[in-house]
């Protein structure tokens, strides 16, 4: 499955998602560790992005796990079929 381009955009989207959402994560709380009381708009907004590319990798996951598990199982019909007729 690794080899799907699915998977790949998968892969990098996800862990994009991921390292932005906990970098903003971590902003946040730098922040409010501080004693800021007013953050600005962009680092909620920031995370957001995080979290909309963390469920577009998710998507693109299911995608590829869609594909692949209709591919095979066209694979199999097509064995069994033939080995039944046998």
């Amino acid at each position: 499955m690794s080899c799907s381009r699915l998977f790949s955009w998968f892969f990098w989207t996800y862990n994009a998602g991921l390292v932005l959402t906990a970098a903003m994560m971590v902003v946040h709380g730098m922040l409010q560790v501080n004693g800021a009381t007013e953050v600005s708009a962009a680092i909620p907004g920031i995370a957001g992005l995080g979290h909309i590319l963390l469920s577009v990798g998710m998507v693109l996951l299911l995608l590829s796990l869609r594909t692949r598990l209709f591919t095979s199982a066209v694979k199999h019909d097509g064995a069994t079929s033939v080995a039944l007729a046998g």
